[in-house]
């Protein structure tokens, strides 16, 4: 089984990603962040689904951990092939399982295909999620294994029937439940409850002898205490009589205290009315009264304050007393229709006439197109000319320079050729001297009677004289003819000066014929050529028109009336705008009728204040006081002064009642005789002793009541020991019983262990042996400290005992569940290898090892479908 393509529409920070899968090793490098965890998980979550739905926490969650960053479509797609057929999954997710969707297709029909189901994993690989994370996945520092049941079942070859081996967790597990709650040993074990029951049991019935001994003890020194309780409330009865004697005469004290308290208020209240009294001369105002005059005069202030409002200005008076006539509306309303026809009118006359501007530019326009005048179409043929013009001028200058480069190049093209032949002609020439001396050499050698040497030698510089020759013959000469380029470019250039030179004669020739003048640029000068025809065309058309002789005459007509109208009125408009005169003229007539009503409304609040003012002024003398020059403040004042009055006066009645109440209740001469007693506590230190005596009588009250209830106890416990013994007789058999099953219980988990142990040992050396196979590819070595056991466990031996693996550095732990996970794959998968996906497993590895890892992966390629995903380039 392979996988052959991913997309992915939405899944954490990926979004619309595609994956395309090959045979062997698809090594996915990527910086941190890239999303590269996120791939791995969505393939283990297309397959199995998502891990730790129910956590709240959304990092455990993975539904919601993977939920898309940019919202969209949640799932993807996920092609792969399994026993030689092709299929295609896709998924999208909801926010819970019961909105997820699944649909299976045969990549060859497109049609959807049940060979599979939801439980795709499971279905595929033959093992549940927890084992496919334990061999076949293997995620970044997660590398170490243990073997499950599911693992079990699939090594064994019983994927199809697994009940068996899978439960065996299931039953050992209760097993284990069941033991521990019957353990004999254990504090929450039913069997050790039974016997401390059973313990406890013994010991009250042997105490059951004391308890009639110590329920004579209890019962005598509860009599003394109920003795000692009653002779303290005896005391307490006593000091409560004192204590009431001396509260009567604290009452009679009180009294007196408070009658001469009342008494002398009422003699400080006499004396405050007199006071008051005289600042009022013998008059005091009624509140009704003060507070109408107060109104009265808060009235006159805000009158005064309109008045000032009324008042008009030295200006303004001036305006009032002007002799100016008002105009009738009905007239000025006449008046404003006459002049808006004769603005009317103007305005008609004025749009249809020439100025002298105008008439003078008309002329000129004239004599300029006396030959005739230039189509705006031959126009814009000249403008496009001149455009085209430009830009072949532009052209021209950008491929001179192009021209200049080409044949600098050339210029140094040719002068490095002839370097170098320069160069070859010098080695050339010492190649030949080398191969002629080495010849004669060799001459002479053979004169000297060394044949072979001399041989050699004069073969040496024969072919180096051969060298020399062949040297030079392939270089080819200085090239100095027409480079192909610069030819294309300069018959380009020629082609595009002849355009120019159409486009100079067809604007030369127009500007000839309509004089352009020297200095004016032309694009400018035809804009202006445009302007002229058109504003000759306008001129022409405005001058088709007439003026009105009706219109003329009914003008002189409207001004000659409206110029009357104004000289009735002393009013001489400065220029004919009739219109501005009216409005002025209009503005000043309301001007003086508002300035007219405003002195007739200060008139009336003037008389309204003085009439107020007088209102108050007589008040003041009748309470004999003399007014003041602010009546308002000297009111507030009065009111103060007449709310004080009434109070105290108010208070003094009130305690003058209180007194006559008090002395027709109490008997005032011998409240006034009260004498303290003699030889008399206070009622601090008599209730001070009754606190002591009552705090004593309640610690008698505590401990008689400990005493009954110890003996009511005890007299409980006397009545249940017979009651205990026959519950200690019915535990002792139960326990019996239960020690049976207790023991029955564990030889059944021993047995269900050795079967379970006689079963994976039939492939524990399989696995062992895959094992040592993948160590000896990742370190070179072989490994002789490790061994299995029947459960599938492996362990180190170090100092002559056997190790947990946990025990071993990070590094190495990695190392080996690497292996051991590989060991396990081979022996699950003997015919069918499924793909693995590698989640940068080799971190943690040093640098040794990681080139190690790097072998490692491309033998177990050789086998299997892997997806790798790394950060790192050395561990690529």
């Amino acid at each position: 089984m392979k996988l052959i393509k991913c997309h992915i529409e939405n899944f954490g920070k990926l979004s619309d990603f595609t994956y395309d899968f090959t045979d062997g090793c698809n090594t996915v490098c990527e910086e941190n962040g890239w999303g590269k965890s996120t791939l791995a998980a969505f393939l283990r979550v297309m397959l199995f689904g998502f891990r730790n739905e129910g956590k709240r926490d959304p990092l455990e969650n993975e539904r919601k951990r993977y939920s898309p960053w940019q919202k969209g479509v949640y799932g993807g797609e996920l092609q792969f092939e399994s026993e030689g057929k092709q299929y295609s999954v896709r998924r999208t997710f909801g926010s819970k399982s019961a909105e997820d969707e699944f649909q299976l297709t045969d990549t060859k029909t497109n049609l959807p295909c049940r060979d599979f189901t939801q439980n795709l994993g499971e279905e595929l690989f033959r093992i549940d999620a927890g084992s496919f994370e334990r061999t076949i996945f293997i995620s970044q520092n997660d590398c170490e294994t243990f073997v499950t049941d599911g693992i079990n079942a699939k090594i064994g070859n019983l994927a199809e029937n697994t009940d068996d081996i899978n439960n065996f967790e299931t039953a050992d597990k209760r097993l284990n439940d069941l033991l521990n709650s019957m353990s004999p040993s254990r504090k929450t074990g039913s069997l050790r409850q039974s016997k401390d029951r059973i313990t406890e049991l013994k010991t009250q019935i042997r105490n059951g002898q004391e308890i009639q001994n110590t329920m004579e003890s209890i019962d005598t020194r509860k009599k003394a205490a109920i003795e000692e309780r009653e002779k303290l409330s005896a005391e307490l009865t006593e000091l409560q009589e004192r204590q009431k004697k001396l509260g009567i005469y604290k009452d009679q004290q009180a009294k007196k205290e408070k009658y001469l308290d009342l008494r002398a208020k009422m003699a400080q209240r006499q004396q405050t009315l007199k006071e008051a009294e005289s600042y009022f001369n013998g008059v005091i105002p009624k509140g009704e009264e003060l507070r109408e005059k107060t109104a009265v005069c808060n009235q006159g202030i805000s009158v005064r304050k309109a008045m000032e409002i009324y008042c008009l200005t030295e200006e303004e008076q001036a305006q009032c007393k002007d002799n100016f006539p008002m105009v009738d509306n009905a007239r000025l309303e006449e008046k404003y229709a006459e002049a808006q026809e004769l603005e009317s009118l103007e305005s008609a006359i004025r749009k249809n006439a020439l100025s002298g501007e105008e008439s003078r530019r008309l002329e000129e326009l004239s004599g300029y197109f006396a030959e005739g005048m230039p189509q705006e179409a031959e126009i814009d043929s000249v403008k496009n000319a001149w455009t085209n013009r430009n830009e072949g001028k532009s052209l021209l200058q950008a491929k001179e320079i192009q021209r200049k480069t080409l044949q600098s190049i050339q210029a140094q093209e040719d002068a490095r050729c002839l370097r170098e032949q320069e160069e070859a002609g010098k080695r050339k020439k010492m190649l030949l001297l080398f191969g002629i001396l080495l010849a004669l050499g060799g001459f002479a050698v053979i004169l000297l009677g060394q044949g072979v040497i001399g041989g050699v030698l004069i073969v040496l510089g024969i072919a180096a004289v051969a060298a020399a020759l062949l040297f030079t013959a392939g270089r080819s000469k200085v090239q100095t003819g027409e480079n192909t380029e610069l030819s294309y470019l300069e018959q380009e250039m020629e082609e595009l000066e002849a355009q120019v030179r159409i486009e100079e004669g067809q604007i030369e020739d127009f500007c000839t014929r309509w004089g352009l003048r020297e200095g004016l640029e032309l694009t400018s000068w035809l804009v202006e050529l445009q302007n002229k025809r058109k504003d000759y065309e306008a001129l022409l058309e405005r001058q088709k028109q007439d003026g009105s002789d009706e219109k003329t005459a009914r003008i002189a007509v409207l001004q000659k009336d409206l110029q009357q109208f104004f000289a009735e009125y002393g009013e001489v408009p400065e220029t004919q705008n009739y219109l501005a005169a009216l409005h002025e003229l209009a503005g000043k007539c309301r001007q003086r009728q508002l300035l007219l009503e405003k002195q007739k409304k200060y008139l009336q609040q003037k008389q309204k204040y003085e009439a107020l003012e007088e209102q108050v002024k007589d008040y003041f003398v009748s309470l004999q006081l003399i007014p003041e020059e602010h009546p308002e403040e000297q009111l507030a004042e009065l009111e103060s002064h007449r709310k004080d009055y009434e109070k105290e006066l108010q208070e003094y009645r009130r305690i003058e009642q209180e007194i006559k109440a008090f002395e027709a209740k109490e008997d005032i001469p011998s409240l006034l005789a009260l004498k303290v007693p003699e030889g008399e506590e206070s009622l601090e230190s008599l209730a001070d002793e009754m606190q002591v005596l009552s705090e004593r009588m309640e610690e008698r009250f505590q401990t008689i009541d400990s005493y009954q209830k110890q003996l009511s106890d005890l007299q409980e416990s006397w009545d249940n020991v017979e009651n205990m013994q026959e519950e200690l007789e019915a535990l002792q058999e139960k326990t019996e019983e239960g020690l049976k099953q207790y023991e029955l219980l564990g030889m059944t988990k021993n047995l269900l262990e050795q079967a379970k142990s006689s079963f994976t040992a039939k492939y524990t050396e399989p696995v062992m042996q895959g094992f040592r196979k993948y160590y000896r590819i990742l370190t070179g070595t072989e490994c002789e400290n490790y061994q299995m056991d029947a459960n599938t466990r492996l362990q180190v031996v170090e100092g002559n005992m056997p190790r947990d693996i946990r025990n071993l550095s990070l590094g190495n732990r990695d190392l080996i569940g690497i292996c051991m996970r590989l060991a396990l794959v081979e022996a699950m998968y003997e015919e069918q290898k499924p793909f693995l996906i590698l989640d940068d497993p080799f971190v943690n590895l040093d640098e040794n090892r990681t080139k190690g890892a790097m072998r490692f992966l491309t033998e177990i390629a050789k086998e299997y479908q892997v997806i790798y995903f790394t950060c790192h380039g050395s561990r690529g």
